[in-house]
């Protein structure tokens, strides 16, 4: 498993590896990751810190795919219409639109 982890997240300027370091980074500051907890792909937030959800952003001024140049970072925080819930493979409408949290 180490060798596949390695193999397939080993690139931290890579856009998807950065943000999944970042969710792991912030749960395990929060204390919110425990043994045997597997992060859900495509759920409505990226941790539950008590009551509260939590969506974890990131960005880079670096990108892999052109690490010479800089990038202008920018984070979308509009309010949704839409949360996925993965358990029942459906979107739930938020009206009216809020964050997810």
């Amino acid at each position: 498993m180490s060798e596949f982890q390695d193999w397939a997240l080993g690139n931290l300027t890579e856009n998807r590896n950065r943000g999944l370091f970042a969710e792991w980074l912030v749960g395990e500051a929060l204390g919110v990751i425990k043994d045997g907890d597997a992060r859900v792909e495509w759920d409505g937030f990226d941790l539950r810190y008590g009551d509260v959800n939590v969506e974890v952003k990131t960005s880079g001024l670096s990108q892999s795919w052109n690490p010479n140049s800089r990038s202008t970072p920018r984070f979308d925080i509009a309010p949704r219409k839409w949360l996925w819930v993965p358990g029942m493979d459906t979107w739930e409408p938020l009206n009216p639109p809020r964050s997810p949290c």
